[in-house]
């Protein structure tokens, strides 16, 4: 699974757990086990809870935890009023000084207030302009990148594929910004995919470029060249049979059959004779065969 694939789930996981946990119950349970009590103490005057937990994550009675902060950043989002949720987290991400953690967990908020805030529209400009600064941090780069490509910004689509023509100008790894740029339908990479395909400088940067071939009609030829190299990984070359299947299906280069099984049959060693990429490509063929 890619870096991108992985921070996707997360932010998948993080939504089911900010549903799971809005109950004030088990939120108490887990301030008190981060040390809550110390900290916060009793309320201060006429402080309500959020003006104290704000207290401890960027006030007075800062709370060196940085994953109590990150825990209290939630809460203290989960209890503002949605026109105005956006800007401590906002803050917070915009913060250089502030440790990865809590700037990660800002920046995860606003990633779900973008889609749940009435007035998102109003603060898009500044979610942007934070996001551009997490990009100088290199822990929140990927992160920050991710976000900006689905708001479809266009600075952060040119930084990637400034980084993919001159390496040295690359703020993340090939990979990672092909990954990043096939969630941007308007960023058409595909002469730089041919190119990496043709010479990868690794197999992780030659699986992503080949996804970005499947709707690319001039690398027929290049897929099924693909398919057939046996010095590629299993992983890519399926990838390839998966791309060319759903560009050109005819031109998928079906194992003879009955040449296989002569093949296992010889054979001692049948795991070795067999090529897992033809039995998928058999299957991808049967499926194109069968009756609807």
């Amino acid at each position: 699974m890619s870096s991108i694939e992985e921070y996707r789930r997360q932010l998948r996981q993080q939504v089911a757990v900010e549903r799971a946990h809005s109950n004030e119950p088990r939120w108490s349970s887990r301030l008190e086990s981060l040390g809550a009590e110390d900290v916060l103490g009793s309320p201060q005057g006429n402080m309500t809870d959020v003006d104290n937990l704000r207290e401890a994550v960027v006030g007075a009675r800062l709370n060196p935890d940085p994953a109590f902060r990150a825990e209290a950043l939630g809460q203290i989002v989960s209890k503002s009023e949605r026109s105005t949720a956006h800007q401590l987290p906002l803050e917070i991400l915009s913060n250089p000084q502030e440790t990865v953690q809590v700037r990660l967990a800002a920046l995860r908020l606003l990633e779900l207030l973008a889609i749940s805030s009435p007035t998102f529209p109003e603060w898009r400009p500044a979610y942007l302009e934070s996001l551009r600064i997490a990009i100088e941090t290199s822990e929140l780069r990927l992160s920050a990148f991710s976000a900006l490509i689905s708001q479809g910004d266009r600075r952060a689509q040119e930084l990637l594929i400034r980084g993919l023509e001159d390496s040295e100008q690359a703020l993340v790894s090939p990979a990672d910004a092909l990954n990043l740029l096939s969630e941007d339908p308007h960023a058409d990479v595909r002469d730089l995919a041919r190119q990496i395909v043709d010479q990868p400088p690794d197999e992780r940067t030659l699986e992503a470029a080949i996804r970005h071939l499947a709707g690319d009609p001039s690398s027929v030829d290049r897929l099924r060249a693909l398919v057939s190299d046996r010095q590629k990984t299993i992983t890519a070359r399926k990838l390839a049979a998966a791309a060319l299947n759903a560009l050109a299906p005819e031109s998928l280069p079906v194992p003879d059959t009955q040449r296989s099984n002569n093949i296992r049959a010889e054979s001692a060693d049948v795991e070795a004779a067999e090529d897992p990429v033809e039995e998928f490509v058999r299957i991808l063929a049967s499926r194109r065969r069968r009756p609807s």
